[in-house]
Formats: C-alpha cells, sequence, structure tokens
C-alpha cells in the first residue's frame, strides 16, 4: 500500500526547494564619476560616465561653498582648505552634511555589489618638521542610514609636506562591499562623507576624490529546476489532499 506524504513533509520538501541555487548575475558597473583634465575627456563631468539598463544615476553633488572640480594639477575632484572649511572629524561631517554623493535608482531589483573611489590628499607646504596631513572617509547609503555608527567602510589617505605648490596626492583606493544590504528596488543614495585632521585654513592642504563607481547585478532569481521542483511539490499536495478528503 502506498504511503501518502504528510502535509508537513510536503511543506518541509517545498522549503527545500527555496534553497537549491539560484542563478546569480555578474556584477556591472552602474555609475561612475570621473573628473579629468582638459587632455582626458569627459571634462568636468559631475554625470556618471556610464549608462545601465539596471538603473539611473543621479549628478554626484559636494557640499555648498569653495570645492570641486579642478582643471589644475591634474584635475580630479577636490575639495580645499580654504577657510577651513573642511571638519576635523567625522562626527562634525555628519552634523554638517559634509559628503560627496549621488542617488543610483534601480529600474529593476538588484544586488548592490562594490562601491569604489580614488581618495588622495595633497599637501603642498613647506612646513620645517615636514608636517603630515591626513584626510579620511566613511561610506554610508540610505539603505544602512547616515548616522554615526552606520558607516560601511572608512579609510584615509595622508601625505607629508611636499613642498610650496607641490599638489600630487597621495591617492589610496577606497573600496566598500555592499552585498550585505540585501537586494533592493528603490531609490539608494550613496555619501562618503569625509574630514581631516587640521584647522590651518589653507589651500595648500587639499582632500580629492576621483573616480567614484558603483557595481550591481540583476536580483538573484531561482534555478528553472527550483521552479519545477515548487510545481512538483504542488502537485503532489493537491493530490494528497483529494485522496485524504476521500478517505474521509
Amino acid at each position: 500500500m502506498n504511503k501518502i506524504p504528510s502535509l508537513r513533509a510536503l511543506a518541509a520538501l517545498a522549503g527545500a526547494a527555496l534553497l537549491l541555487p539560484a542563478i546569480v548575475s555578474a556584477q556591472e558597473t552602474v555609475a561612475e564619476f570621473q573628473f579629468n583634465a582638459a587632455t582626458s575627456l569627459p571634462l568636468n563631468s559631475y554625470a556618471s560616465t556610464v549608462t545601465s539598463p539596471l538603473g539611473s544615476v543621479s549628478l554626484v553633488g559636494y557640499p555648498a561653498g569653495d570645492g570641486g572640480y579642478s582643471g589644475s594639477f591634474g584635475g580630479g575632484y577636490f575639495r580645499r582648505n580654504i577657510n577651513n572649511l573642511i571638519p576635523e572629524s567625522l562626527a562634525t561631517a555628519l552634523a554638517t552634511n559634509h559628503f560627496v554623493g549621488f542617488t543610483f535608482t534601480p529600474a529593476q531589483a538588484v544586488d548592490l555589489g562594490t562601491l569604489t573611489f580614488d581618495f588622495g590628499a595633497s599637501n603642498a607646504t613647506s612646513i620645517a618638521g615636514g608636517i603630515v596631513y591626513t584626510g579620511s572617509w566613511a561610506a554610508y547609503t540610505s539603505v544602512g542610514g547616515f548616522d554615526s555608527g552606520d558607516e560601511l567602510g572608512t579609510g584615509s589617505s595622508s601625505q607629508v609636506a611636499q613642498g610650496a605648490n607641490v599638489f600630487t596626492p597621495s591617492w589610496t583606493v577606497g573600496s566598500v562591499d555592499l552585498a550585505s544590504l540585501g537586494t533592493v528596488s528603490a531609490p539608494v543614495e550613496v555619501r562618503i562623507y569625509f574630514w581631516d585632521d587640521n584647522a590651518t585654513a589653507s589651500s595648500n592642504m587639499q582632500v580629492r576624490m576621483d573616480d567614484i563607481t558603483l557595481t550591481a547585478s540583476a536580483a538573484a532569481i531561482p534555478e528553472p529546476s527550483t521552479y519545477a521542483l515548487l510545481g512538483g511539490v504542488l502537485a503532489l499536495g493537491a493530490v494528497a489532499l483529494r485522496r485524504r478528503r476521500a478517505q474521509a
């Protein structure tokens, strides 16, 4: 005599089917902001230099006041320290909304990948003892929140005094893994807060950013075999239910 599977067993089988592998799309660049010198286009581009069917991107924004694109000294985004406009701590940067940011609006459900950017500090001073100038950053998104403790990654770049009018930045690469944010389908705002360690009002000590890049992929979907198994489980459940009703 054939034994009819219990409804509990069928439910367990359906749950197991959901754990089968899913089709994972490759990560692709969905936003990239470059601030190039006049000899390398696009010039002064606050718009993303790439387009993607996965979504659209707003213009990159930065704090009001002295700062933004510069075509001098190799170009690149920078926020100068004239009148001491760069905060001296993350807490102050958060309180004053001192960040570079943009919004990515998905055209479909996506899994975010990584946020990367070049971050540098330039120190065109001739101070005795070779004072070191340090710029720091912390990355946030609207998914994780913009409060202290919500940062998804932090980093810094330092530069010893290089001498008057020597603006060679000490570039580093900031990289933030966004996979922990899960699947998103609503607009996501990305912010990179930044601050420095020097209260001196000087245009010779600068924090810079360039090549801000965001990657994402289409949200993972179940393998076809998963759908087939779920269909079989549902069919088997319907048969079992009819038999139970007939026996009753």
